[in-house]
Order: structure tokens, then sequence, then C-alpha cells
């Protein structure tokens, strides 16, 4: 890992998808406080990471992410290392295409309503 930075602090995440080659995008999730509402909204993050062939890790994983120099417009992380594995990634991708169908399908009953 010669293109990490040290001193920058490491992030946790899950690989949600394996795009072009040596390339992932890690999704991590974490509570943002609003002070208007003096209450904590989850929040989401996407961004795409090297993927080097020591680690080699695939959807599912949770992975430490650490920043390196720009390896691409849009690639500025590299996997350091596989934490372990999402147990329940499978079955919240399900829910979300679940979800995903339902609004089509209540989208599409209102335009026949019309």
């Amino acid at each position: 890992m010669k293109n990490v930075i040290p001193s920058m602090s490491k992030m946790k995440g899950t690989v949600v998808k394996l795009d072009l080659q040596n390339t992932a995008t890690i999704e991590m999730n974490s509570q943002r406080y609003v002070p208007k509402y003096q209450r904590y909204f989850p929040v989401t993050t996407r961004v795409k990471a090297h993927n080097p062939n020591e680690v080699n890790a695939v959807i599912g994983d949770i992975v430490e992410i650490n920043f390196c120099r720009p390896l691409s417009k849009t690639k500025h992380f590299v996997i350091t290392k596989k934490v372990s594995k999402d147990v329940l990634f499978k079955l919240k991708q399900e829910s979300k295409e679940e979800a995903k169908i339902k609004s089509k399908r209540k989208t599409e009953e209102k335009e026949i309503k019309k």
C-alpha cells in the first residue's frame, strides 16, 4: 500500500458494487446531528476505492479504507483490509428492491386512476 497517506483516519464501509477493473464502491453509514430539529438523522456516503489484488474484496464485505493520492477523477481511496462479511447485506438489498417495486406499482395505479 505505497499510496496510502498514514495521517488520515481509517474508515469502515461495505462493498456495494464492483465497478471497473480494481474499483469498488464503498457505502458508509453514519448519523448527523441537525440542530434545528435536535435529532440525529442517518446519512449514507458512497465513495469509489481502489481494490488491490492482495485484498480482492467482494460484494458484501466490510472493509477498511484509507485516503490516498488521486488515482482517477473520482477514486481517492484504497481498500487496506477486509474486516468481516456483512451477514445482512443480501436481506438489505432485497428489501430495497421490494420497496422500489412497490413504489412503481403505486405510481402506476395513480396514473391509471387519472
